[in-house]
């Protein structure tokens, strides 16, 4: 099973359009140029269970309108994007609290017996 496939295709979405040629050359490349000029990298391949490629066809396959889709559009990259500078901060702090100094085990034990081979 394709990927498009798990996505239901609503009737007048952007992805429907482009499979029927109902828009214009010049307004697919203005679309996809957009898309380029928009999209953020690295991002996450999954959040919360869904897949980056899940959403994004998912924004193709529901979009009724351009400025729906772009809307959509920008709301996953930015829910998809990785910032490192937060990664890297959050990691940092956790760190920092998991760092504790060594405390060594002290035990006793309770069987003054010294240990003998019978052998």
């Amino acid at each position: 099973m394709k990927l498009s496939d798990k996505v239901e295709l609503v009737e007048g979405s952007i992805e429907d359009k482009l499979r029927k040629n109902e828009f214009s050359e010049s307004e697919v490349k203005s679309l996809f140029k957009w898309i380029d000029e928009n999209t953020k990298s690295p991002h996450w391949m999954e959040v919360d269970g869904v897949s980056y490629d899940e959403a994004y066809i998912k924004v193709f396959h529901t979009s009724k309108n351009i400025d729906e889709f772009k809307t959509k559009y920008l709301e996953l990259q930015q829910k998809y994007l990785v910032d490192f500078r937060n990664i890297n901060s959050s990691q940092k702090n956790s760190e920092e609290n998991k760092e504790e100094a060594f405390k060594p085990i002290q035990a006793e034990s309770k069987n003054k017996e010294t240990y003998k081979d019978d052998s």
